[in-house]
């Protein structure tokens, strides 16, 4: 049993958006069956879960866990879990997917927990990050488009200087 861990990139990120992590973290590599294998989840604060698609077994939300049931041997079992992002400034979400049995072979389990690091990041092109990110002239026109305070836009360079040049503004006041 051990620990693995990786990182995942999401790049431009806001509230309301999604993200899917996949997990294939239950393996038996016994001979025996594994009895009652539980995989508890960690949610970060900033995002909510939404949904998952699990090869077995079921999700419940209020202990967040995804309770697998009985592994047979040589079996893997994968799963994918998609969060919505509810604070933005909370990025990196740290998760942690914890897996423990209630009878059966602890040491068949090649890994007992997956740290997963959902990063974002900006983009230097601004269009292929956020495809309907709204493009304006200048604050004036973002505001009659009924932009307002902390919202984002694209300026499309033909605007007054210093608007002039293509790029990612964000309305402050």
């Amino acid at each position: 049993m051990g620990t693995i861990s990786k990182t995942q990139n999401i790049g431009f990120a806001q509230n309301n958006d999604t993200y899917t992590i996949e997990v294939d973290l239950v393996e038996n590599l016994g001979q025996n069956l594994i009895h009652d294998v539980v995989v508890t989840l960690t949610i970060p604060a900033g995002i909510s879960y939404t949904s998952s698609v699990l090869d077995k077994g079921v999700y419940v939300g209020g202990p967040n866990e995804w309770q697998v049931g009985t592994v047979l041997p040589g079996e893997t079992v994968t799963g994918t879990f998609t969060f919505t992002i509810t604070d933005e400034s909370l990025i990196p979400f740290a998760h942690s997917f914890v897996v423990t049995v209630g009878s059966g072979c602890n040491s068949c389990i090649t890994n007992d927990t997956l740290n997963v690091t959902v990063t974002g990041v900006s983009c230097s092109n601004v269009q292929s990050c956020l495809a309907n990110l709204p493009a304006y002239d200048d604050d004036t026109a973002a505001g009659v488009g009924g932009l307002v305070a902390g919202d984002l836009y694209q300026t499309t360079g033909s605007g007054s200087a210093p608007l002039n040049i293509a790029g990612l503004i964000k309305i402050v006041q």
